[in-house]
């Protein structure tokens, strides 16, 4: 909430307050006040407005009692004594820092690997379809595209390789990135040799055995670069490249048509965290900026307009990710997962990388913890 205090019952002051219960509510279950100063268990939607540790069972529309900081959540399981902890978005509690094989700090999880070796030599680019039943990934060592469809939407256990793929060496004989237009009409590869971005049509919305080339490209051959990541913003009509140290900014007259795209003269170096960057990518209204770098890392940026670089500041906010290999280009989705191609090989699928984790305070024991201790 915008002002929390505004929400707390008279005398919250003190480690606990009275508080009515939005849903039923479990006796050591973290929550989150509501905009009607209720209290109701912590989701994705309200987790940043966490308030504090229930101290009994409370049910629907019933009062009880909440601690707040300062005080001792107890009936918590699985704590280590003196360790701090911070609350993830799904409601449960993590490690600060926590690293492990296949996982990232500031409480991101590993959800799932897929491995693609078998497709190509080396991938170097995926997207998503909108609903996220279909993947595509680009490849360097056949110069092609890939069509992968998904069970259920997004979820990597359950993809499977459609054997459709689409060639794009005519164009460029090392594509490094692959991006579609919202409905899956229109397919974008950036070509690192030729240095120019191509546009193609597909007649079936995300079907690429109905793509075909529409001689149209856009050369970036003027900024000297050679890619390394590649993007668009929601509507097609900014264009984001980067090389290995510096993001490049371009405007679209109309969207997703690359025939009317020119470049804005406005960059942003990511130099002072890092000098090897291989992805790039937004949220969906342009204020947040990620960049994954060839060793281990994906850094937070925040743009104080939206996909506007020349806005863009360091949010001092790292993700450190513990695998074997170089980190590629990244994405995420509408529903909180980050995926990133490790080495060429694997594409990784990790929960919930677009929160700043909320502290929750400093175990005691197994099963309480001081909050904001």
């Amino acid at each position: 909430m915008s002002n929390l205090s505004e929400l707390l019952p008279a005398g919250a002051g003190a480690k606990t307050a009275q508080f009515t219960a939005s849903g039923t509510l479990t006796s050591g279950q973290l929550v989150a006040v509501q905009s009607d100063g209720t209290v109701a268990a912590i989701s994705s939607l309200n987790y940043t407005d966490f308030v504090g540790v229930t101290a009994q069972a409370i049910a629907d529309t019933a009062t009880g009692s909440v601690v707040l900081q300062g005080g001792v959540g107890v009936n918590l399981t699985g704590l280590t004594t003196g360790f701090s902890y911070f609350l993830y978005p799904d409601g449960s509690l993590q490690l600060a820092g926590e690293r492990f094989a296949g996982s990232v700090s500031r409480g991101v999880s590993l959800s799932t690997v897929l491995d693609v070796s078998a497709t190509d030599t080396f991938i170097s680019g995926l997207a998503f379809s909108q609903d996220g039943t279909k993947l595509f990934l680009v490849g360097t060592g056949s110069d092609s595209v890939y069509q992968y469809s998904l069970a259920t939407g997004f979820n990597l256990s359950k993809a499977s390789y459609d054997s459709v793929s689409f060639s794009v060496a005519t164009e460029d004989g090392n594509p490094y990135g692959v991006a579609f237009n919202t409905d899956g009409t229109k397919m974008f590869v950036v070509g690192y040799t030729s240095r120019a971005v191509y546009q193609y049509s597909l007649s079936t919305a995300f079907d690429l055995s109905t793509a075909s080339y529409d001689s149209v490209s856009f050369s970036y051959a003027a900024q000297g670069i050679n890619v390394a990541g590649f993007t668009f913003n929601t509507d097609g009509t900014k264009m984001f490249l980067t090389n290995n140290s510096t993001v490049y900014q371009y405007s679209l007259t109309t969207g997703f048509d690359i025939s009317t795209a020119s470049y804005d003269s406005v960059t942003f170096s990511t130099s002072p965290q890092s000098t090897n960057l291989r992805g790039l990518a937004f949220n969906s209204d342009g204020t947040k900026m990620f960049a994954s770098v060839r060793f281990d890392e994906v850094f937070q940026y925040s743009l104080s307009t939206g996909f506007d670089i020349s806005t863009a500041s360091f949010d001092s906010v790292t993700l450190d990710i513990n695998l074997l290999g170089e980190l590629g280009p990244l994405v995420f989705s509408g529903n909180d997962k980050m995926y990133i191609i490790n080495n060429g090989d694997y594409v990784y699928e990790f929960l919930t990388p677009l929160y700043d984790n909320v502290f929750v305070g400093k175990a005691l024991s197994p099963t309480s913890l001081v909050l904001g201790g």
